[in-house]
């Protein structure tokens, strides 16, 4: 007697393609994508990722297991941590509690500015300079400004003013350090002060 009908059944099977695991010269999604989703690192231009996820290229971007972010650098000391210069745009973003510590650039009269969110409105980030000084015996006296600010002009203090041959902007070669010069043309040998602005 011939068999009759079972009704239909249906196969699936899911694999890696190519085998064993997929290697894909572009990859081109258009919902969402996950990327090593159980914990795993995932690398961009490397196939030795030390983060969660390391970019490899002309400028290193690293997020390490303690959630910093490194721009430059793959070993960041803070939660953004960027070895280069940083450009600061502004977002138009309102300043309230939620944008307290926000920091963006402006133009005020044809000057572009930096400023700060206090949390209910914008303050113009200031940056006062400071004055230093150092006291000299001979005819040549040197100041230089703490390391992060520039020696904008310089000033003495000696009992005759008539004693200096000339002054100029000087930079430690030791550290980079800048710094202003005076020099005494009569080498006294009373105490007199050099000072530098520094900003």
């Amino acid at each position: 007697m011939p068999a009759s009908d079972l009704g239909s059944e249906g196969l699936a099977m899911s694999s890696y393609y190519p085998s064993p695991s997929g290697v894909y010269t572009k990859m081109l999604t258009t919902s969402d994508t996950f990327l090593a989703k159980t914990g795993g690192h995932v690398g961009i231009g490397t196939t030795n990722p030390s983060g969660v996820l390391d970019v490899k290229g002309t400028g290193d971007v690293l997020f390490n297991t303690s959630g910093s972010v490194g721009i430059g650098t793959t070993s960041p000391v803070a939660a953004l941590d960027v070895t280069g210069s940083v450009k600061i745009g502004s977002g138009g973003q309102p300043c309230d509690s939620t944008h307290r510590g926000m920091l963006e650039s402006y133009i005020n009269a044809g000057t572009s500015r930096l400023r700060y969110c206090d949390g209910a409105n914008w303050g113009n980030l200031v940056i006062a300079p400071q004055i230093v000084s150092q006291t000299f015996t001979g005819n040549t006296g040197t100041v230089f400004c703490p390391l992060g600010t520039h020696a904008i002009s310089g000033a003495w203090n000696a009992s005759d003013s008539d004693d200096i041959d000339g002054s100029y902007p000087d930079v430690d070669p030791a550290t980079g350090r800048s710094g202003w010069t005076v020099i005494n043309d009569l080498g006294v040998l009373s105490p007199w002060q050099v000072y530098a602005l520094c900003l």
